[in-house]
């Protein structure tokens, strides 16, 4: 992965996944470990504040591929 840069704003899950309800540590961990490994390597990116360009760039895929990602892995965890 890129190296993180001093400064750069960290999203907290709220931000990504609507919460309907209180979320545990463990249901979002069992999440993550059920995605497929480039959307949890763009989930995890995503949190720790890179671009969607950057994680691009680090998947070796375009950044329209990254949002579909995104997108793919937080409709999972609201229908799990």
């Amino acid at each position: 992965m890129v190296a993180n840069e001093v400064g750069r704003h960290k999203r907290d899950f709220a931000n990504l996944v609507p919460a309907f309800d209180d979320h545990t540590a463990v249901e979002i961990r069992d999440w993550l470990v059920r995605i497929d490994v480039n959307e949890r390597t763009a989930v995890i990116m995503y949190l720790q504040g890179y671009k969607q360009r950057e994680i691009a760039a680090d998947l070796g895929t375009h950044q329209v591929e990254v949002s579909r990602m995104l997108r793919r892995a937080v409709k999972r965890y609201i229908e799990a």
